[in-house]
């Protein structure tokens, strides 16, 4: 469900369509993700394999190349890894080398390609500025808060610099939750550089924070369960709050949490359906038969009217 939903949004179709440095970073995004829930997902007997922890380890590298908000996962990975290490005292070892050479082999990889591609290198400056993202974010403007206020809306009188900061984050904030309640939001194809592009239709947050909680819920009550199970909920927080702290929050950033919301949508639907199927079964006295269709119907009940306002989106003029 949640590759159909993907590849019906307009955020997606718009970004592949373009065959932007932001729709084609999915692929290196996806990679490293599927590599780390591999390692998160090992049997507790398992030990190192380079083509496990060592796969993760080459595919973080992949960000180098990729788009700005892509290069968040890097320390999302390092975090989940030491924090499976804390909650798995079997591969606490194996998991804490992981996250140690996750640690190294990107800045690594960032100063030998300076060194080898750049006839002035300066590898150590290059490594510290793997965030830089063209300096459109609030470390980076750290050294002139002041700049902050070129991206603010309004116009109202700002004391300092580090007050019109504080401004910005206000104001990405809303921009965020504005995008995921889908509040005063218009068409990607015409509003995709701007605050007010469409991310997701209203109705696919209910059964996202369903996930949400759900997940949260599982793993907190239950200390053995595999830290894989979090994945999807840690990766797009992980790479969606983080755009508070930049300069505009619009779906071309957002682009990256996109697959790990839908699949937040996706098991949210699950357990409705489960909800559901458990009164249907209890009304219809324990028979699963009548059951059988439930999550099917709801999975389409959410697909279609997604794909038919994405259609609609897709098919607004551009003038």
């Amino acid at each position: 469900l949640a590759a159909l939903l993907l590849a019906t949004s307009p955020v997606f179709l718009l970004y592949g369509r373009t065959a932007t440095l932001v729709g084609a970073s999915l692929v290196p995004l996806l990679l490293a993700a599927l590599a780390l829930a591999r390692v998160l997902d090992a049997g507790t007997d398992d030990g190192w394999r380079w083509g496990r922890e060592g796969l993760l380890a080459g595919s973080l590298v992949l960000g180098i190349y990729a788009y700005a908000p892509v290069r968040l996962l890097w320390p999302l990975a390092i975090g989940l890894l030491a924090l499976a290490a804390i909650r798995n005292r079997a591969r606490r070892g194996v998991l804490l080398r992981a996250a140690l050479l996750c640690a190294l082999v990107v800045p690594a990889a960032t100063m030998a390609l300076e060194a080898l591609a750049v006839p002035e290198p300066a590898p150590l400056a290059a490594a510290m500025s793997y965030f830089h993202a063209r300096g459109e974010q609030l470390v980076a403007m750290s050294g002139d808060p002041a700049a902050a206020s070129e991206y603010l809306r309004t116009r109202d009188a700002i004391e300092n610099g580090w007050d019109a900061a504080a401004r910005l984050v206000g104001q990405n904030a809303a921009d965020l939750a504005r995008l995921l309640l889908d509040r005063d939001t218009g068409p990607p194809p015409v509003d995709y550089w701007n605050e007010r592009g469409r991310f997701w239709p209203w109705f696919f947050l209910p059964f996202a924070v369903i996930a949400a909680v759900s997940t949260m819920h599982g793993w907190r009550g239950a200390p053995g369960r595999q830290p894989a199970m979090v994945l999807p909920l840690a990766l797009f927080l992980g790479l969606a709050l983080p755009l508070v702290l930049t300069s505009r929050v619009h779906i071309g950033r957002l682009l990256p949490a996109l697959p790990f919301a839908l699949l937040l949508v996706a098991a949210g639907s699950w357990i409705v359906a489960g909800w559901i199927g458990g009164l249907v079964r209890n009304a219809a006295g324990g028979r699963l038969e009548a059951t059988r269709w439930i999550a099917p119907v709801l999975a389409a009940t959410l697909l279609v009217p997604a794909a038919v306002a994405a259609r609609a989106d897709m098919e607004t003029p551009l003038s």
